[in-house]
């Protein structure tokens, strides 16, 4: 914000940490606090340094790369090292931003490895992790009411791969992003916005806090913060700076339309990306086609010739799909979408839901539902209102033919104190 006090004050506290630390060698800050809790602020270290130039944080923070071994271990392999996920996406992001600053493109493209692993084996379909605080060996696990997802672990992961994103421009990161955006981080914060969910299960219940006692009530509230960065900047080019209007229906509907105002004698490109989960994408640049094709995967290249004003219409289909969890649990996902079923939308039905008796079946198919239409919820708890509903079939063990529930996007889901269910076993045969 340009408060130079402030900037004074952080650098008073990373000189302090230099000195009393200093040598790493000693061991003094490599064997301090629990887990990776002192070495998480090299990311911090390095942010400092990026404002203030001081060499002396940046060395500080090579030498505890340098003599951290799990650090060392997962630069050496490329895995994951199993700690606590909030601090290792904290370190993560200080090595990340350690490697920039020397140039050290071999730790870059490590840490990229250790990312894919933790996507591949840790994450949750909703896009965080961790269990009990924890990372851990084994298959994941849809456990009811289970300590999962906590709120500080899935905004320090949104920092981690908004930075990878910002360095590499990997069109894996953004999808990263709106995942856990769209699901794990949405999700933990109540429908009021007053409370949060210090962890966030795929099904039963939420349980919401509010007030200054637990450090997700914060965290929370960072990432929330974070979401306009990640969707809209100022567009500066050497031709003038270019004025960027977006009016968009998604996620209800894949259509967006972008208009583009130019300088005078202004010439460029516009790269747009193309979801990996949408299907005929198209993109029209003042009415006709443009060719979807680009030099980057995972976007396409708009070429603009000159003129004040560029009209881009962007549309593309959302289809259903599923989101594997572990041996034959999946969830089921529209886009960037995770759903659930929500006690509220079925009563009668909810039963098959909590008791383990429903599946997926192979064809599976939604339709949207009116969002004028209303629920009667016989109770104190308010009905869902107008958010967004599909109607889908699942077999039911109890009935010889498919059942119809409403699933909701799953940040939608579990509040008032409602049951839901995010995760389910795809039919057998017999089914």
């Amino acid at each position: 914000r340009g408060d130079r006090a402030s900037l004074e004050a952080a650098s008073r506290v990373g000189d302090w940490v230099v000195k009393t630390y200093s040598p790493i060698e000693d061991g003094r800050f490599l064997r301090g606090g629990i887990g990776f809790t002192n070495i998480a602020v090299i990311g911090q270290l390095m942010r400092l340094h990026r404002h203030t130039g001081n060499e002396d944080l940046a060395g500080f923070v090579g030498e505890v790369i340098e003599g951290c071994q799990p650090i060392q271990q997962m630069l050496s392999t490329g895995e994951p090292f199993l700690t606590h996920p909030y601090m290792l996406s904290a370190v993560l992001l200080g090595v990340v931003e350690y490697a920039q600053v020397t140039e050290d493109h071999r730790m870059l493209a490590t840490v990229e490895q250790v990312w894919d692993g933790l996507v591949e084996d840790h994450l949750f379909p909703t896009g965080s992790l961790g269990n009990r605080e924890d990372l851990q060996d084994g298959p994941l696990k849809d456990v009811p009411d289970a300590q999962m997802q906590e709120t500080c672990a899935t905004t320090e992961w949104i920092f981690l791969t908004q930075r990878l994103y910002e360095m590499t421009g990997r069109a894996k990161y953004v999808e990263g992003l709106e995942k856990t955006a769209y699901n794990a981080l949405l999700a933990a914060q109540s429908a009021d916005g007053m409370k949060w969910c210090y962890y966030t299960p795929l099904r039963y219940s939420k349980h919401f806090f509010h007030g200054p006692t637990r450090c997700c009530f914060w965290s929370g509230p960072r990432g929330i913060a974070r979401l306009p960065q990640l969707i809209y900047a100022t567009l500066a080019t050497d031709g003038g700076t270019v004025q960027v209007v977006q009016d968009s229906e998604f996620p209800g509907i894949g259509k967006s339309t972008v208009t583009l105002n130019t300088p005078s004698g202004w010439t460029g490109t516009l790269r747009v990306r193309v979801p990996s989960w949408a299907s005929d994408f198209q993109a029209k640049l003042n009415g006709s086609v443009a060719p979807n094709r680009g030099t980057v995967e995972g976007y396409c290249d708009i070429n603009l010739p000159e003129s004040k004003e560029h009209r881009i219409e962007i549309q593309f289909d959302i289809p259903l799909a599923l989101e594997h969890l572990s041996e034959d649990d999946y969830a089921l996902r529209r886009g960037p979408e995770v759903l659930s079923i929500d006690m509220r939308d079925n009563i009668d039905t909810w039963l098959g839901a909590h008791d383990d008796l429903i599946s997926i079946p192979e064809n599976v198919a939604f339709k949207p539902i009116d969002l004028a239409q209303r629920y009667q919820w016989p109770g104190p708890i308010e009905p869902l209102g107008n958010r967004r509903r599909y109607r889908v079939d699942l077999n039911d063990r109890r009935a010889s033919e498919l059942l119809t529930f409403i699933f909701t996007p799953y940040a939608d889901a579990g509040n008032e104190g409602a049951a839901f269910r995010t995760v389910f076993p795809l039919a057998r045969e017999e089914e």
